[in-house]
């Protein structure tokens, strides 16, 4: 017990160290990393982000981070499902380490010329997530995953934005319980596995190269879901499927299956 209290008590290097960079290019950007929060957890007037300075955009009305403050309703979610309120985040606002995670998060997403709406939606996932545990998240498992997505029947999308959340964590070793990553299974993959084998792929983009070679070694399900939650804007149409990401080219794509 008390090594397991001392290994959630201790941050992990690369979780000090995504924190520490994210902080630093934050703050180059001129946005100031600490916001006065009120007792619900949103920043005070005129305190809060302003993500048009963090991934460039010209779109007219400034987009905030939505605050550090606990989804209290996932929480309510979890109670009324009986899980012990020790297990639980007390209060109305999350830890400091899952606040540091989630502004890490949003920069990141953000310095990488992701859209602010997309981001926003991925910073909600994971104040879902660290509503129903008290584990800071360095010491994050897919356990914890998990029971979020066993919580209710969610949304395809998400479960995607759960599942992006999981991968960043994993591809920065952000916590000692790497991989974190759930198996999800959705509606979309299995009406479109029964025609992959019989379309072609795209293999001019990173992405359509990582795809065939995810595919190859895991299997067409693998494959899916790791496109669907590596690509914005993913979504099926009768047609296909269409992706609105900076790293892929949407008419590359659609030929992918």
């Amino acid at each position: 017990m008390m090594r397991l209290k001392l290994h959630e008590e201790t941050p992990s290097p690369h979780f000090m160290r995504f924190i520490a960079d994210m902080r630093q290019a934050t703050e180059l950007k001129g946005v100031q990393w600490d916001m006065p929060l009120d007792v619900h957890g949103r920043p005070l007037d005129g305190h809060d982000w302003d993500m048009r300075a963090l991934n460039g955009s010209h779109q007219r009305q400034a987009a905030g981070t939505g605050g550090v403050g606990i989804d209290t309703m996932t929480r309510e979610l979890a109670m009324q499902c009986g899980w012990p309120v020790a297990r639980l985040p007390a209060g109305q606002v999350l830890c400091a380490p899952a606040q540091d995670f989630i502004k890490a998060l949003i920069a990141y997403r953000c310095l990488d010329g992701r859209t602010s709406g997309s981001t926003q939606i991925l910073a909600k996932a994971a104040k879902r997530l660290f509503s129903i545990t008290a584990t800071p998240p360095w010491a994050i498992t897919r356990e914890h995953f998990e029971a979020l997505l066993a919580l209710k029947a969610w949304s395809d999308k998400a479960k995607r934005d759960f599942s992006v959340v999981a991968r960043i964590i994993d591809e920065h070793l952000l916590s000692t319980g790497c991989p974190v990553q759930p198996h999800i299974e959705i509606a979309e993959t299995r009406a479109l596995l029964p025609n992959l084998s019989a379309r072609g792929m795209a293999t001019t983009s990173h992405v359509g190269r990582s795809f065939k070679r995810i595919q190859t070694e895991h299997g067409d399900e693998a494959a899916f879901t790791w496109l669907a939650a590596s690509s914005d804007g993913f979504h099926v149409t009768p047609y296909g499927f269409c992706t609105n990401s900076f790293s892929v080219n949407p008419c590359a794509a659609s030929k992918m299956f």
